[in-house]
């Protein structure tokens, strides 16, 4: 061969093996360590993630070798080892060949291993554990192909349940990492928070106010189930508890699969008439039990506000309703019914939005374990620019801004639709996390004015 053919070959090798042993260099050493925490504990998820990556990539490998075979055995006839240098160059084609492969692998343990410990996403390889890891790909309604992942934290050992399109390594576990930061599990499609009996309710729900019965909310409650709603909050007031009952029925939704709600009518307060209403509103959603019982206004009758209360308080002894709690309860209201009940409330249902909200509120509540749920979180539909704004640059809708600040708070939103497309929209909140400035900005937008009754002085 011309010494021009045997310079560019030579040239061509020598780079080739440079710039793989570069890449080999810096994967190996990450990867290695990798693989020796995965031999320590072979359950942790840096395991099992490289596991899945090495068979996702084997393909690519055979190629690979297949590859630089057919390159060798060219060589091998072009240039006959006629010399030395010809010989050094046949080599150097296999000694790449070795490399490519190499590098290749490593790169994989590299990337991989960058992701899960890149910005604090994993501190420690034993933060998440796979319980499951094989599982099938499933084709849901929407056509993407998903898996669905068993993982555990060891604060409480308890398994949480996370579903995502196939989406890099990274992605999947920025939004495993975002649900537990916000000490959040999920059941079914949907996140769970506890409450303080130890209750578990999802962190979203459909309100159902002004639904109509029949194909309004039979569809309603379809398109929300189908969505991922587990939690539906009714009221006696609202005169559709039947409705619900009926489209839970009607759409083959399991009870044990939903979270109900509903609230005492004003004019069902005092203990008779409370304990008369909860058999009627069980009755009308046809179910033996209510998730959630809540006291729908405090009023200004103290006598009658703890008579009421009483009435919650043996409904929950008796099984009837697995947690009680108020609705639209001031501190001072609260200070009142807990220095006098037995059992203290679990929920507080609040006006609460950035235009309105009561920090010193949501404060107490806190304090006294107390969850919060969040009426009108969508601010009746009033979104100004600074929201506008803030939903582009995440590429979410002012309505899913409004209802992750609610969220990354704690606070449960009970946002209301029909529409389907709203519905899917709406629940669509677990896939990102407000920054601390966004978070403030939301918040400096309270005016304080509330779209219903004063609870300081709204009576009946």
């Amino acid at each position: 061969m011309s010494l021009f053919w045997n310079l560019l070959l030579t040239v061509g090798v020598v780079y080739e093996m440079v710039a793989h042993l570069k890449v080999w260099i810096k994967g190996i050493i990450p990867g290695l360590r990798a693989m020796n925490k995965a031999r320590k504990d072979p359950d942790t998820i840096i395991a099992k993630t490289l596991l899945y990556n090495l068979k996702q990539y084997i393909f690519h490998v055979v190629f690979l070798m297949f590859f630089w075979y057919l390159i060798a055995r060219a060589f091998r006839f072009i240039m006959l080892l006629d010399d030395v240098w010809t010989l050094g160059i046949y080599i150097g084609v296999y000694v790449v060949f070795i490399l490519d492969i190499v590098s290749y692998v490593t790169m994989i343990f590299h990337d991989r291993y960058s992701y899960l410990t890149a910005e604090g996403v994993m501190t420690s390889v034993a933060v998440l554990r796979w319980e499951k890891f094989d599982f099938a790909w499933q084709q849901p309604a929407n056509g993407e192909l998903s898996q669905v992942l068993m993982v555990s934290t060891p604060k409480d050992n308890v398994p949480y349940r996370f579903e995502f399109s196939r989406v890099d390594c990274k992605r999947a576990h920025e939004i495993v990492a975002s649900h537990i930061n916000v000490e959040e599990n999920t059941k079914g499609d949907v996140t769970m928070i506890s409450l303080s009996n130890g209750i578990e309710m999802p962190v979203i729900g459909l309100g159902v106010y002004k639904m109509n019965a029949g194909d309004e909310m039979n569809n309603a409650i379809k398109a929300a189930y189908d969505a991922g709603y587990r939690l539906f909050d009714t009221a006696q007031m609202y005169g559709n508890e039947k409705a619900l009952g009926d489209a839970l029925i009607a759409n083959g939704i399991p009870r044990s699969e939903v979270f109900l709600v509903s609230k005492v009518d004003n004019g069902n307060q005092w203990y008779q008439e409370t304990m008369k209403s909860l058999h009627e509103t069980l009755d009308k959603l046809q179910t033996t039990y209510l998730d959630s019982f809540l006291i729908h206004w405090p009023g200004q009758n103290k006598e009658r506000m703890l008579s009421t209360w009483h009435a919650m308080e043996e409904a929950y002894q008796q099984g009837l309703v697995h947690s009680i709690g108020v609705c639209n309860f001031e501190i001072s209201q609260l200070e009142f019914l807990l220095a006098h009940c037995q059992i203290s409330p679990m929920i507080n249902q609040i006006e609460n939005s950035p235009l309105m909200h009561d920090t010193e509120l949501t404060d107490y509540c806190k304090t006294h374990d107390i969850r919060i749920m969040a009426w009108a979180p969508l601010q009746r539909g009033k979104f100004n620019d600074t929201l506008a704004e803030m939903a582009g640059r995440y590429q979410k809708t002012p309505a899913q801004i409004l209802l992750r600040w609610n969220i990354e708070q704690g606070i449960i939103p009970i946002p209301k639709s029909k529409n389907p497309d709203r519905l899917r929209e709406n629940i669509a909140v677990f896939d990102f996390k407000l920054t601390a400035e966004d978070m403030k900005t939301l918040d400096q937008m309270n005016q304080g004015k509330r779209t219903s009754f004063d609870p300081l002085t709204f009576d009946f």
